[in-house]
């Protein structure tokens, strides 16, 4: 390349580009582009003499690029496009859709678990392979979010919970027809991939719209679902197996409730993934105007093949493996010449999410066992004590909402807040979940009433709850836009967990009893609960060695 040439591709690289940020008549003017309050956004004007320039991106492939680009952003703070400025009852709106479709996918999670025995009985097969229709399910929780949470940064969060949610309720009226125990265990994996979708999206698309305040209440809303969905479901589905409708429509109830959501979604769920919305709206103006330089932030990026496999679907993978947030073995300490250990701090804080999530999908073995079994309960009445986890969800979520309307807004007001007051709450449900799970264990006895055994559900529903909810919002504020693909390496490991757990559910309590298959869930609690107070202490530490908070 001469030096003449070499001049003009660096003029051209430094030149400005044009913006569409037009939060005020200042800007506006010395970007060449006036108000148009009419319109209520920036008009672009006509554009004469301008020329192009070849320049090379960093996969070495070329591409044509005007010189004066226009890239748009939001008009402002009260720009009515931006989600976090839409009406409170809209927000509101939006947010019960979400939960909906999120109750529906964790309903559909375990409401086979109520049909274990009968499924059995009707393909002779073991109740060891039908439980895998449940275990398949959260396995397919593992793999969905790799698809579904970086396709939701790319294409926006409304495609991956349309389609996940309609093609689950296809495969589960697979299941509600099969006719041999292959079909339905097949369905039973590929409705869990596509099924989580609201698992891997919605917690990034409620900071979307809510500010960190109210994200803090609505993801302890949206996690309430979370655990009342597979709560509820052996609750329905016990009753309803037991009845002459029989265990084929505890499988059709979960096709009609995802078809219903899916159809108030599909009508009434917006976009909200702010880069998506530019790339629309810079679309449209590029129509309006004629003015082919317009574009979005997103547009810039250079997407293809290797680009999507390597960056976006492998993004919560490398996340799971290289960031100590999510999965902390050790800490590291980088010297000019080498990397040193400087010392354990914990077991990971994504591992903890897990074996609480895992907790609850192994008691939809450990409940029938110890209740239908031992006590000698019908399957309906033996799914009942589910309730006392669901009043514990409600407790924790009462005391959540607490916590984040007072303590953590009053750090936000003083600008002391960071992710780690998130973490007071879940150290609170990391003193909760060892004793319930202790109190369940040595009450289960059936000589003993089954009261305290019952009421052992409330702590442990609380202790769940917390450990999720604030583990999800710390994620969130830690990593910001990338939040989705950490979410999703977190709901592959909870969901592993889930699947791992409620396989060996069956084998650990015929092995070591019902006090002690329980009583070593609560040794491994009290272990991880160390987790919550090591990362309030030395969160900030952390934090500073993550390579995805700088992208954020």
């Amino acid at each position: 390349m001469t030096g003449d040439s070499e001049s003009a591709t660096l003029q051209s690289e430094e030149t400005p580009r044009r913006s569409c940020d037009a939060q005020g008549g200042t800007q506006a003017a010395l970007h060449g582009a006036s108000e148009d309050p009419e319109k209520g956004r920036s008009s672009i004007p006509e554009r004469s003499g301008d020329w192009q320039k070849r320049k090379k991106v960093d996969t070495g492939a070329e591409f044509e690029r005007e010189e004066n680009v226009v890239v748009i952003d939001f008009e402002g703070p009260e720009d009515v496009g931006n989600p976090m400025n839409w009406a409170p009852r809209r927000k509101w709106g939006i947010t019960a859709i979400l939960a909906g479709m999120t109750f529906v996918t964790t309903f559909t999670s375990a409401i086979f678990s109520t049909s274990v025995d009968l499924t059995a009985k009707e393909f002779q097969s073991s109740t060891e392979v039908m439980a895998m229709g449940t275990s398949l399910f959260l396995l397919g929780f593992t793999f969905g979010p790799v698809l579904w949470g970086p396709t939701s940064e790319l294409y926006g969060r409304r495609p991956p919970l349309i389609i996940g949610t309609l093609v689950m309720a296809l495969f589960q009226v697979g299941v509600s027809v099969a006719r041999n125990n292959y079909t339905i265990l097949l369905c039973r994996f590929f409705a869990g991939v596509f099924g989580c979708a609201p698992l891997a999206v919605v917690g990034g698309a409620l900071s979307d719209f809510w500010d960190p305040v109210q994200r803090g209440v609505t993801v302890g809303l949206y996690s309430m679902c979370t655990f009342v969905g597979p709560v509820a479901a052996p609750i329905a589905g016990g009753y309803i197996a037991e009845s002459y409708l029989g265990w084929r429509w505890t499988e059709y109830l979960s096709v009609i409730m995802a078809v219903f959501f899916w159809a108030i979604a599909f009508f009434f769920l917006p976009e909200t993934y702010h880069p998506r919305i530019l790339q629309v709206r810079a679309r449209k103006l590029r129509v309006e105007t004629g003015d082919w330089a317009i574009h979005a932030a997103a547009d810039e990026k250079v997407i293809n093949t290797r680009i999507i496999l390597e960056k976006y679907l492998t993004r919560p993978v490398r996340m799971l493996a290289l960031e100590p947030i999510l999965l902390f073995l050790a800490l590291f300490v980088q010297t000019p010449r080498l990397l040193q250990i400087h010392g354990i701090l914990t077991r990971p804080l994504t591992r903890y999410i897990g074996l609480a999530y895992g907790i609850l999908y192994l008691f939809f073995t450990a409940y029938p066992i110890s209740f239908q079994h031992q006590r000698q309960w019908s399957q309906g009445k033996a799914s009942l004590p589910f309730l006392s986890i669901t009043i514990g969800v409600i407790f924790a979520s009462t005391f959540n909402t607490f916590h984040t309307l007072h303590s953590y807004r009053a750090r936000l007001a003083a600008g002391t807040a960071t992710p780690e007051s998130r973490l007071p709450p879940m150290i609170v449900g990391s003193l909760l979940l060892p004793p319930g799970l202790f109190l369940w264990a040595w009450t289960s006895p059936p000589h003993i009433t089954p009261w305290p055994q019952i009421l052992a559900g409330v702590p442990m529903g609380m202790g769940i709850l917390l450990i999720m909810v604030n583990g999800l919002n710390y994620i969130v504020d830690v990593y910001k836009v990338n939040a989705n693909s950490a979410i999703a390496a977190n709901t592959m490991v909870r969901s592993l967990m889930g699947a791992g757990l409620s396989v060996a559910a069956e084998r650990m309590y015929a092995s070591l009893g019902v006090r002690w298959a329980t009583s070593l869930l609560g040794f491994v609690a009290v272990v991880l609960g160390a987790g919550p107070v090591l990362f309030w202490t030395f969160g900030a530490k952390v934090r500073g060695w993550s390579r995805f908070m700088e992208e954020s």
